[in-house]
């Protein structure tokens, strides 16, 4: 999920390289229903999204049973406060711009941990 969609196009197509299968969001709003009849094996968001931001998003998925434990990488082009980030519930956090093999490298690591309920 990402408001520049040269960036959702760029991680689109990596993960997809790889076997993923990916479905992209330019907004929370925007992914929302799209949560609602797919469950992912990994959410990747922008810290700084129109009208709410990653960290919330995050925290909100994660406080429902079926995405209590979805992982999640958060992206970003700005100077974070990584603790904030963690304890949102991201387990990793990329700037921008990612470099592919290291985001693939975490984004598998983090899919492969435990199977989700």
């Amino acid at each position: 999920m990402d408001d520049d969609p040269d960036t959702c196009s760029a991680l689109r197509l990596l993960l997809e390289e790889r076997g993923a299968v990916v479905l992209t969001a330019s907004s929370g709003r925007e992914a929302r229903p799209v949560l609602e009849s797919w469950s992912p094996s990994l959410l990747v968001s922008d810290i700084r999204l129109p009208e709410e931001d990653g960290c919330a998003l995050v925290r909100q998925l994660h406080s429902l049973d079926r995405f209590r434990t979805l992982p999640a990488i958060a992206i970003t082009a700005y100077d974070v406060d990584r603790g904030r980030i963690a304890e949102a519930g991201f387990q990793a956090c990329f700037g921008k711009p990612v470099l592919p093999e290291d985001f693939v490298t975490v984004a598998a690591s983090l899919v492969h941990k435990e199977p989700r309920n």
